[in-house]
């Protein structure tokens, strides 16, 4: 899957995407507006999950509560993460 690069979001075996909430958080409107631009948003709002704040989200996927996540750089390569 990594060699699909966006297009893995669209991928059967991903039914949750976390992202922060983009009413009122700058990186969910950050996620929002990248899916957008590349064309997928679309195709997968349906399995947005959305978490109060970029530390919520970044839960999410650690937990399995969802497939992937659209986090902060500094999150994603983070040791616990």
């Amino acid at each position: 899957m990594d060699k699909l690069g966006v297009k893995a979001l669209l991928e059967p075996s991903v039914r949750k995407i976390a992202i922060a909430n983009p009413e009122y958080a700058a990186y969910g409107r950050a996620a929002v507006a990248a899916l957008k631009a590349l064309n997928v948003y679309d195709q997968v709002a349906s399995r947005l999950l959305y978490g109060g704040n970029i530390m919520e989200t970044a839960q999410f996927v650690q937990s399995g509560a969802a497939d992937v996540g659209i986090l902060a750089l500094s999150l994603a390569v983070a040791p616990k993460m």
